[in-house]
């Protein structure tokens, strides 16, 4: 059965299939999922709907195949079954199948459901360039590129910066002209270490917000370059952009690092005069400071 499946012969595995009384989800997963991959398409969706009848219960490599073919044909309605039942099985913190179901929905032009899986699901660097993919496929009106912040952010947490560099050449002459991006763009190369790249994106913003100053004081920060995250938040000031608790967090934590203690206290004074400090403005002087007590001593 599974060797007349994998070479294509799909009425063969069907009828060996059929006659063997003894099936059960052991044999019906690895049937639906070669049937999928063989272009039987037809005969792996009435199966599964199949097993569903005699409720037995699918394993995700085999709903994977599923959607991939679902993808192949533009099933929507099948694809759209699929998912429902992905989610009654709890199927969904698979990372295969939510990039499965997002191929589906692009493919299939349902776009707004793939983008909802995206912002509901785990993401790598697959879930970014299918959702690229989908989008190329079916034209790229300006409105669309809102959920590419998304991509861009995954790609900069998950320091995937190839990914998010393919994602900003592929689209490039749009992202010149939508301001919404930048912020995103920034995200990625700081937080890639590619803070020339960064300073260069941050240099053409026209208007600059107070989230484009937080994302360049954290990258420079973060990376070790204090003196130019500090002039960057006195920068800010001097723009006239106010600063919020982000703000108060990333230069404190960069004195903090830097073992710059006057400065941290004339920073948090300055800031408790403009925003009321919170509890974890408090938390960060309380290790900051403590840091310090405890160095002194070992000095001692």
């Amino acid at each position: 059965m599974d060797m007349y499946a994998k070479f294509g012969c799909s009425e063969k595995a069907s009828a060996i299939f059929e006659k063997n009384e003894a099936c059960n989800v052991v044999s019906m997963d690895p049937m639906i999922a070669n049937l999928a991959q063989n272009g039987a398409e037809s005969e792996a969706f009435r199966l599964f709907i199949e097993m569903q009848k005699n409720g037995e219960c699918s394993n995700a490599f085999t709903i994977v195949n599923l959607l991939a073919a679902c993808s192949r044909v533009a099933s929507l309605n099948m694809g759209k079954h699929i998912h429902t039942w992905s989610i009654h099985r709890s199927l969904m913190s698979d990372l295969f199948v939510s990039n499965a179901l997002i191929d589906t929905y692009a493919k299939c032009g349902k776009l707004s459901l793939a983008l909802n899986i995206f912002d509901r699901s785990e993401k790598d660097d697959v879930s970014c360039n299918t959702l690229i993919v989908g989008h190329s496929q079916w034209g790229l009106p300006k409105l669309s590129m809102m959920p590419f912040t998304g991509c861009l952010s995954a790609c900069a947490n998950l320091s995937a910066s190839k990914q998010g560099k393919e994602i900003h050449g592929v689209f490039r002459r749009l992202l010149s002209t939508l301001h919404f991006l930048d912020n995103s763009l920034l995200d990625l190369y700081s937080k890639g270490g590619m803070l020339d790249t960064a300073s260069k994106i941050f240099n053409r913003i026209a208007q600059k917000d107070v989230a484009s100053w937080n994302t360049m004081v954290l990258g420079y920060g973060m990376h070790g370059q204090l003196d130019v995250a500090f002039e960057l938040f006195d920068l800010m000031k001097d723009d006239g952009v106010d600063c919020d608790h982000v703000s108060c967090i990333e230069v404190l934590s960069a004195c903090s690092h830097g073992g710059l203690v006057e400065r941290g206290k004339k920073y948090f004074q300055m800031l408790a005069q403009n925003i009321k400090p919170q509890q974890m403005h408090y938390a960060c002087m309380v290790i900051f400071l403590g840091v310090l007590v405890h160095c002194l001593n070992l000095l001692k």
